[in-house]
């Protein structure tokens, strides 16, 4: 999940933390 979330974009990434 967090993988496919970086590949998407990271500032979603950062969301997720």
């Amino acid at each position: 999940e967090n993988r496919d979330l970086m590949s998407s974009s990271t500032s979603v990434s950062s969301l997720s933390y």
